[in-house]
């Protein structure tokens, strides 16, 4: 939810995670009901459509944990007129391995593929801010205490992908699918192969 400099949370509509993460948010194919009384098995319900908060700078639209890796989401909110995207995230369970470091390189794609700068706070690091162009700036470490603040940049800029999204990604599979139809059709339909005299073998 957002806060206000007044404190109050209930000015604006909160946003509710729409990507839960598999086993541990959300068993995949299930009642979620069923699992709420289990530890480990999530039985979270998803949350609706995207929304972004307007401040008085510019709209910002919240990716929460692993949301981050969905491109379709940071689009959607660059197409509904958000000028920045914010990261929230828990990596405690992470530790100290390469897991923090990959999650947070997902959103120098988001910034490229949107050109909207990117804020990015988690709870045991990586925290930073993320230009249009996809640069990290002030970039705190792993379990290191901080609490950075960033002069935030964004474009107004249209990229081809917030306009048409993945429809290179989806040409290319259907191409690759037409080709290899039209290959399997011509081979059935090949006559087949004669043998010579200089085939057979002495």
């Amino acid at each position: 939810m957002l806060a206000d400099t007044l404190g109050r949370t209930g000015t604006q509509p909160a946003y509710r995670k729409r990507y839960l993460v598999p086993i541990v948010e959300r068993v995949p194919l299930v009642n979620p009901r069923w699992f709420s009384g289990l530890k480990y098995f999530g039985g979270f319900g998803r949350g609706g459509a995207p929304i972004a908060f307007h401040l008085p700078f510019g709209s910002a639209g919240v990716m929460i944990c692993y949301e981050s890796i969905f491109p379709d989401l940071a689009r959607t909110y660059r197409r509904a007129g958000a000028d920045l995207l914010l990261n929230i995230t828990n990596d405690a369970w992470f530790a100290r391995t390469s897991a923090p470091y990959q999650h947070e390189s997902h959103l120098r794609l988001r910034a490229i593929e949107t050109r909207a700068g990117v804020v990015r706070a988690a709870n045991t690091g990586i925290s930073e801010y993320i230009d249009p162009l996809g640069r990290p700036h002030g970039a705190t470490g792993l379990f290191v205490s901080a609490v950075p603040t960033f002069d935030v940049a964004t474009t107004h800029v249209r990229t081809l992908y917030v306009e048409w999204g993945d429809w290179a990604g989806t040409a290319c599979a259907i191409a690759a699918l037409v080709l290899a139809a039209v290959g399997t059709i011509r081979a059935r339909r090949a006559p087949p192969a004669r043998s010579t005299p200089r085939d057979r073998a002495p």
